[in-house]
């Protein structure tokens, strides 16, 4: 058997595996995966394959995280909501491409890292240059400036027009951008700002806590 014969045989089983579990699980019926592969945005599930090749058959961990995407906000289907748990299996998916040979282990919602109730996503374990387990906490930041902000007056705006918005207190690289990119629409509310500082600062209290296990 030639090795690409039997990447495509091993693909092909873990693709079963993944499709049997989204058939076990309950998705709202307006959820992209049940449209596989016919669409763009179903064929993301293609991840969760790939992660499933990689953490290989002893990991439950890509059906956890595709059981964990099920998109489903006060009973009903929200788009937001599938994006964050996508968001998710990407991050992990983007880490293990790059540090493949460096992990060891991914550990997913480790018991032994839950402080102040806070569980996080999953835990990688890096071998080199010294062994120590990485936590890794996932947080979707909803930046969107037509998701809430009003008076944003760009009715009038063409099709291409680049728009230029403050998310971060960052004054020399907000004024470069906008020197950069004269014809830019610059959208002046500040409502992100304040938001995105509370976020963080909520995410640091809930994962700062006295150590209470014997890691790096």
């Amino acid at each position: 058997m030639d090795i690409d014969k039997k990447v495509l045989d091993e693909y092909d089983e873990y693709k079963s595996s993944i499709l049997d579990e989204l058939k076990r699980i309950s998705l709202p019926k307006e959820h992209p995966f049940l449209k596989y592969p016919k669409t763009p945005e179903s064929r993301n599930l293609e991840f969760y394959i790939l992660l499933s090749m990689m953490l290989r058959k002893e990991s439950n961990i890509p059906k956890r995280l595709l059981q964990k995407c099920n998109a489903v906000e006060n009973g009903k289907f929200s788009h937001m909501k599938f994006l964050e748990g996508l968001d998710e299996t990407l991050i992990l998916y983007y880490i293990l491409v790059v540090n493949m040979e460096n992990i060891s282990s991914v550990i997913y919602e480790p018991s032994n890292i839950r402080q102040n109730n806070k569980t996080l996503e999953y835990s990688c374990v890096f071998k080199f240059p010294t062994e120590c387990m990485i936590n890794i906490e996932v947080k979707t930041m909803r930046c969107d400036p037509f998701e809430k902000e009003a008076n944003l007056k760009i009715n009038n705006v063409q099709d291409g027009t680049i728009l230029i918005k403050k998310l971060v207190n960052d004054d020399a690289g907000y004024e470069k951008l906008l020197s950069e990119h004269r014809d830019a629409v610059e959208l002046k509310n500040s409502t992100y700002y304040s938001a995105f500082n509370r976020n963080i600062k909520k995410l640091l209290r809930s994962l700062t806590a006295k150590k209470i296990f014997n890691a790096k």
